[in-house]
């Protein structure tokens, strides 16, 4: 029991001089995270950016083929949709900015 305790004891004292030990090897610890960084950037770089441009694009064996019918049907569906859009609407409605009064359930729009 008592060398578990002296464990736990000697891991607290360790983690309490950490700051201690972070802050006088400050500067040398900057620079270690900026080339760890740096490191790290140019890894990302390389995989994302250069290694693709070298890359040679793979055709694939089984090409496009534009459908000509269904184009058709979609083209036919947006014209009726555009005509029903276009088409006056016979319907009068009401403004509901009118002060006037209703007079035998009609009303004068001028």
């Amino acid at each position: 029991m008592k060398s578990t305790f002296n464990k736990l004891n000697a891991i607290s004292e360790k983690i309490k001089k950490t700051p201690w030990v972070l802050g006088f090897y400050a500067f040398p610890i900057i620079l270690i995270f900026f080339l760890i960084n740096l490191i790290l950037g140019e890894f990302l770089l390389y995989k994302y950016v250069i290694s693709v441009k070298n890359k040679e694009l793979e055709i694939t064996e089984n090409t496009l083929k534009f459908e000509y019918d269904a184009y058709q049907k979609v083209l036919e569906e947006w014209q009726k949709i555009e005509e029903k859009f276009k088409e006056p609407t016979v319907e009068k409605y009401l403004s509901p900015f009118i002060t006037e009064v209703f007079t035998n359930n009609t009303v004068d729009l001028k």
